[in-house]
C-alpha cells in the first residue's frame, strides 16, 4: 500500500469517557499489575477499582463523547467500534500519572491499531477507510475522592486518533511517537484533575496530535535542506555519533520561546528515528553513544566548539546552524530522496523512506561486522570486506559502526581495511588527475 498524496489527509481524533466498565477487563489487568508490575501505586489503584466493580452488578459498558473534531454522525459509528472493542476486553490499563521519563520512553505503554469500518465523509464514498490508533486511559485519583466507583464521574477513557490513509506500514512506524504523545497526554490530564485546573490546555493539545506525533519529520527534513546539512545530520546519525541540540533563551534565561523548544524537540525525534544504535548494539559501546543532548543556550551566547555534532536554530531567520559538514554520497542520496518525498507531502512515504535507508546500512553491517569478525581465524574475510567495502559508497559509516560494535581484537582489521580503503582511493583519484592533465 504505498500510494502517494499530493496533500495530507485531515486529522481526527476523539476522546470517550467510560461511564460503566467491564469486570473482566480491570479483573485481568489487576491480575497482571499485582503479578507483575514493580508500582505500588498502580497495584493500590487496580485493587480499589476491582473491589467497587465486585459490589456492582453492572455488565453493560456505555461510554460518553467528550472532546472530538468528528462529524456527530462518524462518531457515533465510532462509540459503537469502541464499545464493541472495550466489551471484547481489547484494552489494557494505562495508569496515570506516569514518571515524566515515560514521556520520552513510553515503553509498555498498552495501544493499538486497526481499520476503522467505516468513512469519515459519507458523502465521499471513494474515500479510503481510516487507521485507528487507540488506548485506554487510566487517570489515577491517588485517593483524593472518598471512593472510586462506576457509579461516580469515570476517570477511566478510551483516545481515538484517526488518519485517512492506505499507508498501514507507515502510519504503525509512528507508532512509538503516538505512545509519546498519548503518555504526556495522560500525565497533563491527570495533573489538570488532581489540581482542578482548566481541562482547556489539554483539549488544545489533543488537536494537536498530528502536528506533534507524524509531520515533525517533515519539518525537520525542510529545516535542513540548505546546503548538504541534511546530508550531514545523516551521516552523524548513521554513524552512532552524539547531538547536542541547542534552545536558544533570551538574555535572563528566563523566557523560552515556543519555536526553539518545539524545534529541540522536533530534533531530538528525528534523531531517534534515525538512530541505529539498538539495532547494532552499538550504544553498548563506550566509544560512539549516540545520545542527545539539549542545552539551554542564552541569546548572544557562543556555542561551544568541541567535536560534537552541534545544532542550534536561529528563531528570526527561522534558519539551522550546524557545526559539522562531513558527509558521503550515500547520505547525500538518502538526503536527496528524502526532500523529493517531503516535497510531495507523503508522510508515511517519507517514514517508510528513514526505515529503508537504515535498512540499508544495517544489512552492509550485519554483512561487513560477520567478514571482519571472522578475520582473526586468517586474512581471506578481511580481503573479502576490503573489496566489498572499496565500492560501497557508505564504507566511512559502515566501519565507524563495526568499530563501536565489536571486539577490541578486531579494531587492528577495521584500521587496515580502512587505510587501504583511503590508499586506494588516494592512487585512483591521482590517476584521474594525471590522466586528464596528460589529455
Amino acid at each position: 500500500m504505498n500510494a502517494a498524496h499530493n496533500s495530507s489527509p485531515q486529522p481526527f481524533y476523539c476522546l470517550y469517557r467510560i461511564d460503566s466498565e467491564l469486570k473482566s477487563l480491570v479483573t485481568r489487568d489487576y491480575n497482571y499489575i499485582r503479578e507483575g508490575s514493580p508500582s505500588e501505586k498502580k497495584r493500590v489503584r487496580a485493587a480499589s477499582i476491582l473491589n467497587e466493580l465486585e459490589k456492582s452488578s453492572e455488565s453493560v459498558t456505555s461510554i460518553t463523547k467528550e472532546w472530538s473534531n468528528l462529524d456527530s454522525n462518524v462518531a457515533e459509528g465510532l462509540q459503537r467500534y469502541v464499545v464493541h472493542k472495550v466489551q471484547s476486553n481489547s484494552y489494557s490499563l494505562n495508569v496515570f500519572p506516569t514518571q515524566k521519563e515515560a514521556e520520552t520512553n513510553p515503553e509498555g505503554f498498552n495501544s493499538q491499531i486497526g481499520i476503522l469500518p467505516m468513512k469519515l465523509d459519507q458523502n465521499d464514498p471513494g474515500r479510503l477507510n481510516p487507521l485507528c490508533y487507540s488506548c485506554l486511559l487510566t487517570l489515577d485519583n491517588f485517593g483524593k475522592a472518598e471512593v472510586i466507583s462506576p457509579k461516580t464521574k469515570s476517570n477511566n477513557y478510551i483516545l481515538c486518533l484517526l488518519y485517512s490513509t492506505d499507508d498501514d506500514e507507515g502510519f504503525a512506524l509512528f507508532r512509538p511517537d503516538l505512545d509519546m504523545f498519548c503518555t504526556r497526554f495522560g500525565n497533563m490530564m491527570a495533573e489538570a484533575k488532581l489540581e482542578f485546573k482548566s481541562l482547556e490546555p489539554c483539549k488544545e493539545y489533543l488537536a494537536s496530535w498530528a502536528t506533534y506525533s507524524i509531520e515533525y519529520i517533515s519539518r525537520c527534513v525542510s529545516l535542513l535542506s540548505e546546503k548538504n546539512r541534511l546530508a550531514a545530520f545523516i551521516y552523524n546519525a548513521f554513524s552512532n555519533r552524539p547531538f547536542n541540540v541547542y534552545r536558544i533563551v533570551d538574555k535572563e534565561g528566563l523566557k523560552k520561546r515556543t519555536s526553539q523548544s518545539s524545534f529541540a524537540e522536533d530534533i531530538s525525534r528525528f534523531i531517534r528515528v534515525n538512530d541505529l544504535s539498538s539495532i547494532t548494539s552499538a550504544s553498548k559501546s563506550p566509544l560512539n553513544p549516540n545520545v542527545t543532548s539539549i542545552t539551554e543556550l542564552k541569546e548572544g551566547e557562543d556555542i561551544p566548539n568541541d567535536e560534537t555534532f552541534s545544532i542550534s536554530m536561529d528563531s528570526a531567520l527561522y534558519s539551522i546552524n550546524i557545526n559539522q559538514t562531513v558527509t558521503n554520497e550515500f547520505c547525500l542520496n538518502c538526503a536527496d530522496k528524502m526532500k523529493q518525498v517531503a516535497q510531495a507531502r507523503d508522510i508515511m512515504a517519507l517514514r517508510r523512506l528513514v526505515e529503508l535507508n537504515k535498512f540499508k546500512v544495517v544489512e552492509d553491517f550485519s554483512i561487513t561486522r560477520r567478514m571482519v569478525e571472522s578475520s582473526r581465524f586468517h586474512n581471506y574475510p578481511m580481503y573479502k570486506a576490503y573489496r566489498s567495502l572499496l565500492t560501497n559508497n557508505n564504507f566511512e559509516v559502515i566501519l565507524s559502526l563495526i568499530e563501536s560494535s565489536t571486539l577490541k581484537e578486531n579494531v587492528e582489521v577495521i584500521i587496515t581495511i580502512r587505510n587501504a580503503i583511503e590508499e586506494w582511493k588516494e592512487k585512483n583519484q591521482k590517476r584521474v588527475t594525471d590522466t586528464e592533465k596528460s589529455g
